[in-house]
């Protein structure tokens, strides 16, 4: 059971946290089946307030919002978005119902990576999704690779007679201190074999 919920509680801490404001149950449900629970942790969200409040309390990887949402809709949290700058850190997305209409001035000037209509294939969905944290968690360039380090680059360092004479001086005191040392451990082993060995000599 403890090996169980360390695995598991390492599961999280690797998986990508994923807000989601969206109140249609169908929907919901759909994106539950679309995200491997091993790799994203949902959080669901019927009302755009609320999900704001969650957003602001810890930021996620990303955000998957309805255009629609009650409380405060796509459009509005990409405008809160905008002005918090928040996209450097957590991707926006907005989805879009087949009946709902898409502002794409509006969108376009807003922080929102992606504006998705639906219905989906969710594989082209998980890309999408995955797409946009990897923009904000992979680097832009690999770092280059060091320069390899020469036995003529390496500087030599010429030590004065006078250096020398001290460094020697410093061995000698470091050599006597570990000779004392071993000295004083010798006779306490010493001392302790002789009082063991007149024990036994009394007790026969």
């Amino acid at each position: 059971m403890i090996i169980q919920s360390r695995l598991l509680s390492w599961r999280q801490w690797m998986a990508y946290r994923v807000m989601i404001g969206e109140k249609s149950p169908v929907v919901r449900n759909w994106l539950e089946s679309t995200f491997p629970h091993q790799e994203f942790i949902l959080q669901f969200f019927g009302d755009g307030q609320q999900l704001k409040q969650a957003i602001e309390a810890s930021p996620p990887d990303v955000v998957l919002c309805r255009i629609s949402l009650p409380g405060q809709d796509g459009y509005q949290l990409a405008e809160w978005f905008k002005e918090e700058n928040l996209g450097s850190k957590t991707g926006l997305i907005l989805l879009k119902g087949p009946f709902e209409e898409i502002e794409e001035e509006k969108a376009a000037s807003l922080a929102v990576d992606k504006l998705i209509e639906l219905p989906l294939a969710s594989q082209e969905l998980l890309n999408l999704v995955q797409e946009v944290i990897d923009s904000r968690h992979l680097p832009e360039n690999l770092p280059e690779e060091p320069e390899e380090v020469r036995e003529e680059m390496i500087p030599t360092v010429e030590l004065g007679e006078e250096v020398k004479q001290i460094l020697r001086a410093e061995i000698l005191e470091m050599e006597r201190e570990l000779e004392k040392r071993l000295g004083s451990k010798l006779k306490i082993e010493l001392a302790r074999w002789l009082e063991s060995r007149l024990s036994r000599t009394k007790n026969q």
